[in-house]
């Protein structure tokens, strides 16, 4: 995956090969990278999604390890949310983290949830059920769109707001 920060640094979770999160400036240039295989703060397995708010926190789904790591721009660790299942795509919204996650132990498109998450607390605001979450985007309006849906199709959720 791949997310932007406020000042347009370029955040890349290199999952599928290694366990690490890569930082770029705007034109290219490699800032740094953290990360490794493992089960502790700062290490992955699976880093699948990200997502940068507007104080470049980084939010990253460690989708095997089934948790929310966050690290600030440079790749400190701030804390985990381990509650929220294997997810597999992150998005933000204002004060909140929108999460696509299923069972840990289920395999990959079992039936899961669109989880919308406090951005200070962790807490839970509120969940849809859904299956098949591989990627969503939360739009300025509030719409959610999952992709693919179980049949391969997109969805479109009307959030409240």
């Amino acid at each position: 995956d791949v997310a932007f920060g406020p000042d347009g640094h370029i955040f890349i979770a290199d999952g599928y090969r290694n366990a690490r999160i890569l930082q770029y400036t705007p034109d290219g240039r490699k800032v740094g990278e953290w990360g490794s295989p493992g089960t502790g703060p700062g290490e992955f397995r699976l880093p699948h999604s990200l997502a940068v708010d507007e104080d470049a926190i980084v939010y990253v789904a460690d989708r095997e390890n089934g948790r929310i790591q966050r690290f600030d721009r440079d790749g400190t660790f701030l804390g985990e949310w381990p509650d929220y299942g294997k997810t597999f795509s992150i998005d933000l919204a204002p004060g909140a983290v929108w999460l696509g996650s299923q069972h840990r132990n289920e395999p990959n498109v079992s039936p899961g949830w669109l989880i919308e998450v406090d951005r200070v607390t962790g807490a839970v605001l509120g969940y849809v059920d859904a299956t098949g979450i591989h990627g969503i985007d939360v739009a300025g309006n509030g719409e959610l769109m999952i992709a693919p849906g179980p049949d391969g199709n997109p969805r479109l959720f009307r959030t409240p707001r």
